[in-house]
């Protein structure tokens, strides 16, 4: 019987502990399976912290393979709305690469509007979404004189 108690790295350490301790004795299975997600997750959780010291960044949010989040460090509500609706246009942009090229698949689809940058990484666990400022630059348009045109 597993005595112990499982320590996630996106729980704090008491609230884990508060968690696991009301829970029932798990399987082997479903220890394994919590071992092999947070595995995952500490493998990626370097990767969020290096993206979110960046000051254009405004949000990070991993979310599972349907969309809600995992994790994040924006609004619940925000994070659910654009993980389910990244994790959706994901699915459709994904389809749509596979009709063209069925050897083919998509890494990363990056969104760029007036306001925002929204980058999605999808994953076979879970999927990491970044918004950031959008960096689009105007072009300056140059205006030739009819005058300026001489011709020889």
């Amino acid at each position: 019987m597993f005595t112990g108690f499982l320590q996630l790295t996106t729980v704090p350490e008491t609230l884990s502990h508060i968690l696991t301790s009301r829970l029932p004795p798990m399987s082997s299975a479903f220890r394994r399976a919590i071992s092999e997600i947070t595995a995952s997750l500490n493998e990626i959780n370097p990767i969020v912290d290096r993206i979110m010291e960046d000051e254009s960044v405004e949000g990070v949010i991993m979310t599972n393979q349907e969309g809600e989040p995992i994790l994040t460090n924006i609004n619940l509500m925000n994070a659910t709305n654009y993980g389910i609706a990244m994790s959706r246009l994901g699915a459709m942009t994904q389809a749509s690469i596979k009709d063209l090229d069925p050897f083919d698949e998509v890494l990363i689809l990056r969104v760029t509007t007036k306001k925002l940058e929204i980058m999605t990484a999808p994953h076979s666990e879970f999927n990491v979404i970044v918004m950031q400022h959008s960096r689009i630059k105007s072009k300056h348009k140059t205006s030739i004189d009819d005058n300026s045109l001489k011709y020889r």
